[in-house]
């Protein structure tokens, strides 16, 4: 059995508490128990990480962000540390990642093919098809009387399938983000594309005929880049997701779980998630969509969709959201629940 054990570290979340976990490992030393305090610097030993699996995969890319940044920004705090070396540390790396935020949002700047594709979503919303339906978007955390972001979903076809796209608006009507997903009638994908003015990124992915590679390029606040990335899984994105799910609905309600790819444009890669059947009660049936691994577990909890049980129709999804909140003049990821309205007869 390894125990891992961090100590304090001056800015941490939770100074002067110990929070305790139990998971299981993600190597080949089976089940470990691992108490984690609230900061990074290990004083115990930890078993080495290997990186064969897609889930230790997520860690270590997380790891190699970090070194290659050397330092990071505490989230809570705003104070810059230099960053320690960890590279015989992987998972304490990783959690050091998901506790932290590299940079400020407050002065994004979206590249013109950016601007462009939400000008033409502005001024042409039916060009991206037929309208679904309408979602409002409240936090879990802190709800409101009204949503902080409301969102519409398009369908339209392309020669080779569907395209879904995502827009997403403030309170007063401003078009912040608009994702686009083009995929098979059978919801393999083939190619997404974000524009995100709260961020001040645009890029896309494409994926390979045989779904098992992806080509990134990315515009991050004038910052382009671009990146490859091997697969074993299904690739989802947050247009597909929920068509993916009906799409083995009966295959999930037998009992079984579906690993998949969760693309995220912006860091050009995909994260591990398992898609299972939650319960179905009261007339709804609910999905559970939870991080393959446990690192990032502790900083995205599991997402939760809830359809109608008869028409199928979406009801309802808690969890991380693509906008983000203002909180004390900054941007913060928010875990959000949406609920939604139905315009067309069905989901498509």
């Amino acid at each position: 059995m390894v125990v891992w054990q961090f100590s304090d570290l001056e800015g941490a979340e939770f100074i002067g508490h110990q929070i305790e976990f139990f998971a299981v490992e993600h190597d080949a030393h089976g089940v470990g128990q691992c108490p984690l305090a609230t900061s990074f610097a290990i004083a115990a030993n930890l078993a080495t990480v290997h990186s064969q699996t897609p889930t230790v995969r997520d860690e270590l890319g997380i790891l190699q962000s970090l070194n290659r940044s050397k330092q990071f920004t505490h989230k809570l705090t705003n104070t810059t540390y230099t960053m320690p070396s960890f590279a015989r540390f992987p998972l304490a790396t990783a959690l050091a990642a998901l506790l932290i935020t590299a940079s400020s949002l407050s002065h994004a700047q979206l590249d013109a093919a950016g601007n462009a594709q939400l000008a033409q979503q502005r001024k042409s919303p039916d060009s991206a098809g037929v309208l679904i339906y309408r979602g409002a978007t409240f936090s879990l955390k802190a709800p409101t009387a009204e949503p902080l972001f409301r969102y519409e979903r398009r369908v339209g076809t392309t020669s080779r399938g569907l395209s879904a796209s995502h827009a997403t608006s403030d309170p007063k009507g401003e078009l912040l983000i608009v994702e686009t997903a083009e995929y098979s009638p059978s919801y393999e994908m083939q190619r997404f594309e974000v524009a995100n003015k709260q961020g001040g990124f645009s890029g896309s992915v494409l994926v390979s005929a045989d779904g098992h590679q992806l080509d990134y390029s990315v515009n991050d606040n004038g910052k382009v880049s671009s990146a490859k990335e091997d697969v074993s899984e299904p690739v989802v994105t947050g247009p597909s997701m929920f068509g993916f799910i009906l799409k083995y609905w009966d295959f999930l309600k037998a009992g079984n779980t579906i690993q998949v790819r969760m693309v995220v444009l912006r860091e050009k890669t995909t994260y591990g998630f398992d898609v299972r059947f939650e319960k179905e009660a009261n007339g709804q049936t609910s999905f559970s969509i939870v991080p393959s691994s446990f690192i990032i577990r502790l900083a995205i909890a599991p997402l939760r969709v809830v359809f109608d049980s008869k028409s199928r129709n979406v009801r309802r999804y808690e969890g991380r959201v693509p906008p983000m909140e203002a909180v004390a003049g900054k941007l913060k990821d928010l875990d959000a629940q949406v609920d939604y309205t139905m315009v067309a007869a069905s989901y498509r």
